[in-house]
């Protein structure tokens, strides 16, 4: 589908700022008016500019053209088994940022995804990047990948090891729509180093450098201003509707379990509407500070060093679910 954009002119900021001024019924009553999409199962939608360049694709779940019908299956089943086991392990933090700002809102009118002893809401941000506002550190281990107590680090350590099925999906079909970003973001993490990559990454072709993973969480309209391009999305969970808004294009994408996206998250605004259910999205990127000090590493051997983990902050309990590496 192509649309009247020039995305190396295109401005999304006046609108972003307009839609910002907006409360959450606002902006799902005005979303209602986007032209609804709904993608086949095993097909998909891809968006260009007037100048032929992609920037949006959606892949109605791909998992069985990836790993075939059974084990893509197990693939997608076992993923979202080991999130929600480790949400137990290592409950997710709630936003404080203006991303999320009705994010209160949104759990006082769907109080399930808050109630004790299992509330499953927040985000966790997994990986390496620049931390907002201590930029002086370099490239760091993200604040979560630290937190969890020396115990706990195993099931993390289990955890993101089981990812990586998903991730060597989202990195194929990245290749199939921007090989050569794909590629700089591979070869940038190499450069990062081997000191700092051995405590987060699983795989010698990774190219996501961070992924965020939300649980029930609604995403308010936002451009992702740190990222290097691309952003990697995966819905996972048992929920209905949900839609994926593009605000420049004015399209709502039908986004069901197993559905995975790729968005120019720098240049388009994009949302998540409302969802009965309980919704994971897993967002897999890389962040522009990060690969700008890959490119600055003349020696790997020169990387900055990792953050230690804090000790004590994880919360350990006594029956501990069991988190599975997956099929790989």
């Amino acid at each position: 589908m192509f649309f009247d954009i020039d995305i190396t002119t295109h401005n999304p900021r006046p609108e972003l700022q307009r839609l910002k001024k907006l409360s959450l019924e606002e902006i799902q009553e005005e979303s209602e008016h986007f032209q609804q999409i709904q993608v086949p199962n095993g097909a998909f939608y891809l968006g260009l500019d007037t100048n032929f360049q992609r920037i949006f694709v959606l892949f109605s779940n791909p998992f069985p053209l990836v790993y075939g019908e059974e084990v893509g299956k197990e693939v997608l089943d076992t993923t979202e088994t080991n999130i929600i086991n480790y949400t137990l392990v290592e409950p997710p933090q709630i936003p404080l940022d203006a991303r999320h700002k009705e994010y209160e809102e949104w759990l006082l009118k769907n109080q399930q995804h808050c109630a004790l002893p299992t509330s499953r809401c927040g985000i966790y941000h997994w990986g390496v990047w620049m931390a907002p506002g201590r930029e002086d550190l370099g490239v760091v281990l993200t604040a979560n990948q630290c937190d969890p107590s020396e115990h706990n680090q195993v099931y993390l350590s289990e955890l993101l090891t089981s990812l990586n099925n998903v991730s060597h999906l989202k990195r194929l079909l990245l290749g199939a729509i921007d090989s050569t970003r794909r590629n700089l973001m591979k070869e940038a993490i190499v450069k990062l180093g081997s000191p700092l990559n051995q405590l987060w990454c699983h795989s010698n072709d990774e190219c996501f450098s961070h992924r965020a993973c939300l649980i029930n969480l609604l995403s308010e309209p936002h451009i992702n201003d740190g990222d290097l391009d691309w952003a990697m999305s995966t819905a996972m969970g048992v929920f209905e509707e949900g839609e994926f808004c593009i605000a420049d294009i004015g399209r709502r994408f039908s986004y069901g379990r197993g559905s995975v996206s790729g968005i120019r998250g720098r240049q388009f605004i994009h949302f998540t509407r409302k969802w009965s259910g309980s919704r994971i999205c897993l967002v897999s990127t890389m962040h522009r500070s990060v690969f700008q000090q890959a490119q600055n590493n003349k020696d790997s051997e020169n990387t900055q060093p990792p953050l230690k983990r804090p000790r004590g902050k994880g919360k350990c309990p006594t029956d501990q679910p069991e988190v599975l590496p997956g099929p790989r």
